[in-house]
This record gives C-alpha cells, sequence and structure tokens, in this order.
C-alpha cells in the first residue's frame, strides 16, 4: 500500500466516559455517512456507524472486539507491520489529529484510493483511550477532478491552436492571392506557370492543416445536416476493408435501425475512419487482431452525466471502437487526443487524428472516452447526442467570375492581404479602397459615407473588431451591405447576421473566386452593374 500524511493542529476530540464515548456521540457516529469506527490501542473495533457494516458484509455484533485490519482490510496483520508507515501509532503518541491517503485493495482486489482521518479520544483526565478512524472511498472524486483538468487542458489547447490558426490564415491568404495574380496572362504551358500552381497546390494542403487544427479547437466549419448513421458506418467500414492488412478482421454489431443525428457526414466519416485506422495500425505491429465496432442507442442518465463533465442528460447514439491490440500505458492515454503527440515514426504519422476525433466530436456537444492497460488492447466510445440545429452550408460559387463597378472599402489589419485582396477587386472593376485600420476606416466612411457600396472587413483586429465597425458604419448608413471576413464558421448565427447587416461570412483564407462570388452575392441587384470578367483576366 502506498499513501501520503499530513498533520492537522486541531485539538483532539474529548468525551466524558471511560470508554471513549457516550450516547450522544454514539447518535452522532451512526449518522454520519462515511466509514467510520473506533479502535482501542489494542486496533481492536469498539464501535461501527451504520457505513461500515456493508463494507465488511457482518452484523454489528460480528465486528465488535476484532482486529481492524482484519475486518476492514481483511488482512492477517496491521498495515505498518508490512512496511506501511505507524499513523495509528503515531495519533496515541502525539494526541494530533492525522489524516491521509493511501491506495486500499477491497475485498473484491479493485484498488481504490481512500481519504483517512485518525481523531484522538480522550477521557476526563486526559489520557488517549481510543481513535476514530474515518474512511472516504474518494476515487470517484479524483477521478472526476483529473477529468476536469484534461478538459481545461484541452481547452486551453484549442484556444491556442484557433489562434494560431488565424493567423497562419492571413498568411496563406496573402500567398493564395498574390499566385492567382501572378498566374493571370501566363502560358499555361510555361515553366513559371507550373511553379505557380505549385505554390498553390502547397497552398491546399496548408489550408487543410489549418482545417485540421480549427476543428481540434471546435472552432472551424460544423455542419450539422439529419444523418442516418447506419449507412455511413456501414460504407465506411467496406471502404476500410480494402485498406486494412488481412491480419485485422473487422466484426460489426449495429442494433440501433433509426439511429439519425445533426451532424456532417464526412465528419462522422472521419472520426470512425481515424479510430479504426488507429486500432488497426496498433494491432498490425503485433501480428493482427480482431476490430469490433458498435453502434448501439443508448440514454444517459443523471448520475453518469454527472461523472463525465461532457455529458448531458437525454438520449445518445453509442459508437465503440475496441481492438485487441497492445493496449497503452498510462502516460500515453493522458496525451492522445494532444495535437501533434504521437508514439509513431515520423514517416507513420502527425499525431493529428485522435486530436481531429476529439474536436469533431466536442463540436457536436458530444463526448470520446477511452479505456485501455498494456496488454489489453483499447476501448474509445464515442457519444453523439441527437437534435441539433443544422448550420446553413459554405458559399460554394459555381460558373465565371463576376465582376462589377460598385465602390468597395476593404480593411483587413494585414497588409498583405489587403494588398492582393485590392488587386483582384479591381481587376474585376472595382473600385476599392484598403485600409489596415479600423479606426482609420471607419473615418473615412464617417466623412464620405455615399463613397461606398459596400463594406468588406476582416473579424479579429486590434482596438475595434469587424463586428464593432460594422455596428458603426450601420449607425450611419443602415443600408450599407457588409461582407465579414473570419476563420471560423460559427463566430456568428443566421440571426446576427442580419441585425447586423453581414450579408456574406467569407472564410479565410480567401481565394480570388471565394472573394468573388462573396462581394457579387452581397452586392445583389444593388445597381445591377455586374459584369462578367473574360477568362484570361480570370487566369
Amino acid at each position: 500500500m502506498e499513501g501520503s500524511m499530513k498533520e492537522d493542529k486541531g485539538s483532539p476530540a474529548c468525551v466524558d466516559s471511560a470508554t471513549g464515548r457516550d450516547d450522544y456521540c454514539r447518535a452522532i457516529l451512526w449518522s454520519l455517512e462515511d466509514e467510520i469506527f473506533v479502535l482501542d490501542r489494542d486496533r481492536l473495533i469498539t464501535d461501527v456507524n451504520k457505513d461500515f457494516l456493508p463494507l465488511c458484509g457482518k452484523r454489528k455484533e460480528e465486528v465488535l472486539g476484532r482486529p481492524c485490519h482484519e475486518i476492514a482490510l481483511g488482512l492477517d496483520r496491521p498495515c505498518d507491520e508490512a512496511g506501511e508507515p505507524c499513523w495509528f501509532e503515531d495519533a496515541f503518541r502525539t494526541g494530533k489529529t492525522r489524516h491521509f491517503r493511501r491506495h486500499q485493495i477491497t475485498r473484491d482486489e479493485s484498488r481504490i484510493l481512500v481519504d483517512v482521518h485518525l481523531c484522538p479520544l480522550r477521557d476526563k483526565r486526559g489520557r488517549i483511550t481510543h481513535l476514530i478512524k474515518r474512511v472516504r472511498d474518494i476515487s470517484q472524486e479524483v477521478r472526476l477532478e483529473a477529468q476536469l483538468r484534461q478538459a481545461h487542458k484541452m481547452e486551453a489547447m484549442g484556444t491556442m491552436a484557433a489562434g494560431i490558426a488565424h493567423e497562419f490564415n492571413n498568411i496563406l491568404g496573402s500567398i493564395f492571392l498574390n499566385a492567382e495574380l501572378a498566374l493571370q496572362g501566363m502560358d499555361p504551358e510555361h515553366e513559371s506557370g507550373l511553379f505557380v500552381r505549385r505554390i498553390l497546390d502547397a497552398g491546399r494542403r496548408a489550408r487543410d492543416l489549418v482545417g485540421q487544427i480549427l476543428t481540434f479547437g471546435r472552432q472551424g466549419r460544423q455542419e450539422r445536416i439529419p444523418v442516418h448513421i447506419v449507412p455511413l458506418v456501414k460504407e465506411t467500414l467496406k471502404l476500410l476493408r480494402a485498406s486494412l492488412p488481412a491480419s485485422v478482421e473487422i466484426r460489426n454489431e449495429i442494433t440501433t435501425s433509426t439511429g439519425i443525428i445533426d451532424a456532417d457526414p464526412a465528419q462522422i466519416h472521419l472520426v470512425l475512419t481515424h479510430l479504426c485506422l488507429n486500432a488497426a495500425q496498433a494491432m498490425a505491429a503485433e501480428g493482427g487482431g480482431i476490430l469490433e465496432v458498435r453502434l448501439e442507442d443508448t440514454e444517459v442518465d443523471a448520475e453518469m452525466a454527472a461523472g463525465h463533465p461532457d455529458l448531458h442528460e437525454g438520449s445518445y447514439l453509442r459508437l465503440t471502437v475496441r481492438d485487441n491490440g497492445p493496449g497503452m500505458e498510462p502516460w500515453v492515454l493522458e496525451r492522445i487526443f494532444e495535437p501533434f503527440f504521437t508514439t509513431k515514426r515520423v514517416d507513420e504519422g502527425t499525431g493529428m487524428g485522435l486530436a481531429l476525433v476529439h474536436g469533431v466530436v466536442r463540436g457536436y456537444d458530444g463526448a470520446v472516452m477511452v479505456k485501455s492497460r498494456p496488454g489489453q488492447g483499447a476501448l474509445f466510445e464515442v457519444y453523439l447526442p441527437r437534435a441539433e440545429i443544422g448550420v446553413p452550408d459554405e458559399l460554394t460559387p459555381e460558373g465565371p467570375l463576376v465582376g462589377g463597378r460598385e465602390r468597395i472599402l476593404f480593411v483587413d489589419d494585414e497588409a498583405s492581404v489587403t494588398g492582393a485582396a485590392g488587386h483582384v477587386l479591381r481587376r474585376l472593376g472595382y473600385r476599392v479602397t484598403t485600409l489596415t485600420e479600423a479606426e482609420k476606416a471607419l473615418e473615412s466612411f464617417r466623412n464620405a459615407p455615399e463613397d461606398f457600396d459596400l463594406v468588406i472587413t476582416d473579424l479579429t483586429m486590434p482596438r475595434m473588431d469587424g463586428i464593432q465597425l460594422g455596428k458603426a458604419i450601420r449607425e450611419i448608413r443602415p443600408d450599407m451591405p457588409i461582407v465579414l471576413c473570419t476563420g471560423y464558421r460559427d463566430v456568428i448565427t443566421p440571426e446576427e447576421m442580419g441585425s447586423l447587416g453581414v450579408r456574406e461570412l467569407l472564410l479565410k483564407p480567401m481565394t480570388r473566386s471565394r472573394l468573388a462570388a462573396a462581394v457579387r452575392s452581397a452586392l445583389g441587384d444593388l445597381s445591377g452593374r455586374g459584369i462578367a470578367v473574360p477568362l484570361a483576366a480570370r487566369g
């Protein structure tokens, strides 16, 4: 056994009777909810409360006069004789209340953490005659504290990741716009055009990585449409069968026939794929194994919700992925959802798979639980709730780029973004004023509010953000349409967009086609002066 101790310098209890208790103390002792018993100097039990008896499975008369270690722990000798510090003798010798924690093996051989208080009892003459020992199982409390610390850590990492992604999106936006500008008018077969297209390809891969980081931070797109999850799971497993080693056997059991959730099918496919691939790779290293996938209806009651901070009472679908691979050490288990943490070699993975699973599931107000021990495989349980409000699809531009002759105020604190976007919009025929400070943009608008037909503003800017700027502009001209640029999909609700005059959300990193489509959609039929941009000009 192991434990730790601290000294409580409060005064020891004192009662009048020679036995160390009277009727009043006995009534208090019996009413307390923790497991409490009274010991004499020979470690014999002289009294117990009601919660101690179920612990040992005996009647009161069967435990009185018996050794504490025999009744409570099933041991044939005291703990201190087995190497544990003698807290019992210390409390009798010093007269101090002792408080410590230790791990304890119960009668069913499970290992629990208990909180122990030893309180000396004195008679009239001040002699210590007995000890009151209070034992409380705190395993669940400690487990919840660990879950809460982990949740706080993941929240902090998500916030940091989202901040990094925001800055990276600005850089990518500049790369996209400038590369597309450079590509205009180039001979598609010329060597320089090839190099620029490679830049754009690399930019798209970087954009996908930023999307993964935002998903981990739960600030990326979380599309929600009614999804029949059963055919989705079956189809995903069919696709996985072709890519998994033959040594990995897939078994699936689906007990729900009407399972519907509000989610993005691609995201749920991603969750199941990452969990299955992780399990398969772990088993393949051991020569193969069995991959079990279950999908079932389940109810989360108040007791379960209280034990898991991410869950609430209600109906869920539980997706379970189990393997009989090598399992995980406790230190690995604590870090598996951290982005870029991996136990694989550099060329085998980036460490983003389980981080993405965590971000996607929590983004849908679900939870991921994992159990694993070395040599005993791993079990992942994904809880997905039902009945969430849908989110509109991202604007997907189609057809040729359309420009115009309207006047646009473009505001972004990154000069590289305003420079590139200004060039793109001017080539589309618009008259553009670009500024990098929101205060100067507001001053410019206030001086000549009729000189602009549209305002495009970044959301995140120092001193005054895009929403504050939009509100100030709408106070001057309530009919002014606004396009809000952001790397986060869910920063503003459709209702808020309507009240602020936000016609479109332009997701970063922006490209020429997205920018052109957002501007034309926001302007609508205000002037009817939209013009198609020639193919050569569009690049």
